[in-house]
């Protein structure tokens, strides 16, 4: 007889079970079972006025854990992930996520935009997920990435032109 999980209740039981592997169900179900209060997350929020920032909690060959951190009014760049799946969890505040449409020589075309409360995921893969992340709201917002496959490259997309550059995470 199989025990059913239970809640994942600290970022360190979170970390041990993301490294055991996704399993059966894949990330999502160890993601979905998340229980730990916002506040143990504190130590890994950095803010900076001008734009968001992107905390990392742990890296290891099979996946990355981050905190992304945004003041009111901040956005990332439009942007995807080549070939990597990631799932983005919001633990305080909202986020606003748009995606996008990409045809060549075109600006991109948004094709949908959904408000993201704490309890909610997005699931991005395989390069087809052109999004962007709003915090349109009046106070802070927090949310938790997980990249399985760590981050190597992603593209960046010029809204207007549609024109892409390569960017790549900044050396430890």
């Amino acid at each position: 007889m199989s025990r059913t999980p239970g809640p994942i209740t600290t970022i360190e039981e979170l970390v041990n079970e993301l490294c055991k592997g996704p399993g059966r169900k894949g990330y999502l179900e160890i993601l979905d079972r998340i229980a730990i209060p916002v506040e143990d997350f504190t130590p890994y929020c950095r803010w900076h006025d001008k734009h968001y920032t992107r905390n990392c909690i742990t890296r290891t060959s099979d996946f990355e854990l981050l905190v992304i951190c945004y003041e009111p009014g901040q956005r990332t760049s439009i942007h995807d992930y080549s070939t990597e799946e990631a799932w983005v969890h919001p633990l305080a505040g909202a986020v606003v996520e748009e995606r996008f449409e990409f045809m060549p020589g075109q600006p991109l075309k948004q094709v949908s935009s959904a408000k993201m409360d704490p309890g909610s995921f997005s699931y991005l893969h395989n390069g087809r997920g052109i999004h962007r992340y709003i915090n349109s709201g009046q106070s802070r917002a927090i949310t938790l990435n997980l990249y399985a496959k760590p981050l190597i490259k992603w593209k960046v997309y010029d809204e207007g032109s549609g024109e892409t550059q390569e960017r790549f995470p900044p050396a430890n």
